[in-house]
């Protein structure tokens, strides 16, 4: 249960007309962004981090955002080092959040992330990533 572990936002890529597919990106980060993402049972121990890929847009490599987990604002903001292929083939900048083990809970997290100011940009990928 303490292994590394990822948990990207899914979704039906195929669904029955007028059957929704329960998408909750591309988002454009505009204003306020709320996602939910399913993860299951917590590790007992470790670090969450929230990862967010952002699209090829004017100002990506400029823009700022904060981002809460279940109402806690992250500790840390970086950039990923090397995003492209890890986040999406379309992910040209991608951001780590970082927030203590204790703001994550068993089954859904809720993320929101606000522009700090910058240009819109495209959410395009967004994880929670568990580390032991």
């Amino acid at each position: 249960m303490n292994a590394a572990r990822r948990h990207p936002l899914c979704y039906r890529d195929t669904a029955p007309k007028d059957f929704p597919n329960g998408a909750q990106l591309p988002k454009t980060l505009d204003k306020p962004v709320t996602l939910v993402i399913p993860t299951g049972k917590m590790p007992s121990s470790g670090s969450v981090s929230v990862v967010i890929g952002l699209a090829d847009k004017p100002a990506v490599r400029d823009a700022v955002c904060t981002a809460q987990l279940n109402g806690s604002p992250a500790t840390a903001c970086a950039d990923v080092e090397g995003p492209l292929g890890r986040y999406g083939a379309k992910t040209v900048r991608a951001l780590r959040f970082d927030f203590p083990l204790s703001t994550a809970h068993d089954g859904s997290n809720t993320v929101i992330l606000e522009p700090a100011g910058s240009a819109p940009q495209q959410i395009i990928w967004a994880e929670l990533d568990f580390q032991p």
